[in-house]
């Protein structure tokens, strides 16, 4: 199951029990939502015609993104892995920052902190010298992380030295 799948999912669990909440009788939504006829994301009619499925319309659809799961530590330096979503398969890329702002800045850019929890649970992971985030990368991101050779970035620059 997708990303967009499971969050389609869960939408639609949550737009049937708050309309089952404020009605006293089984919601029908549910139904217009399989069927095509309402946006799953913000239950606005969708323009005809139907086709069946579950749709979104244009200002809820989410742009195609690669979950990416990066782990941290720190020894002598930060090390930085990157896993595929499955958690077991690794990226031939690791980076190596001497300052945890490089980890702040690499979690920014792949957009893993959402809200402020997160950035609280990574300011506590840095506080500890280790942890793990999850980013959502776009396709570019991830083909470069994908396709690149280990890499270390050492200095508070980001100058790039090639590793093994």
């Amino acid at each position: 199951m997708t990303n967009a799948e499971k969050c389609e999912y869960w939408i639609r669990q949550y737009a049937d029990s708050a309309r089952r909440q404020h009605s006293g009788k089984r919601p029908t939504g549910g139904i217009m939502i399989r069927a095509g006829k309402i946006c799953c994301g913000c239950l606005a009619p969708l323009p005809v015609p139907h086709t069946t499925g579950i749709k979104r319309c244009e200002r809820c659809k989410l742009p195609p993104t690669h979950s990416v799961y990066m782990s941290f530590i720190h020894r002598d330096n930060w090390h930085c892995r990157f896993l595929e979503w499955d958690l077991i398969t690794p990226f031939p890329r690791q980076l190596e920052f001497r300052d945890s702002a490089k980890i702040y800045e690499t979690a920014e850019r792949g957009h893993g902190l959402l809200d402020d929890a997160s950035r609280l649970a990574l300011d506590h992971a840095i506080k500890i010298g280790r942890g793990q985030i999850s980013l959502n990368l776009n396709g570019e991101q991830y083909r470069t992380l994908k396709n690149s050779k280990n890499v270390r970035r050492t200095g508070n620059q980001g100058d790039i030295q090639n590793g093994k």
